[in-house]
């Protein structure tokens, strides 16, 4: 038998967002992220960019003027792009 449907609780990564060396605060979801570089984008800013600390590796990422990031490394709010690659996985395996 299956077992039931639960709700998880389900951790992103965060990240400190900087201004020319001084810390601004800390993005906390996918969500927050996107709204930064639009807000960036909208006003044509520059000088904003991220720490991001993945398995004790810390990751620089500049924010550019277009909202575009410089790079963008494995984990760093990749966990919703995850989940649905398994969802897709699964629908192929449910069909075949």
């Amino acid at each position: 038998m299956n077992e039931p449907v639960k709700i998880n609780k389900i951790e992103d990564a965060t990240a400190h967002l900087f201004l020319n060396k001084v810390l601004i605060g800390l993005i906390e979801t996918e969500l927050q992220l996107h709204d930064v570089r639009l807000q960036i984008a909208r006003q044509k800013l520059d000088g904003y960019y991220i720490f991001f600390d993945v398995d004790g590796i810390i990751h620089k990422i500049s924010i550019k003027p277009d909202g575009s990031l410089s790079h963008w490394p494995t984990g760093f709010f990749d966990t919703q792009q995850k989940i649905l690659a398994e969802i897709v996985r699964m629908k192929k395996v449910y069909n075949n």
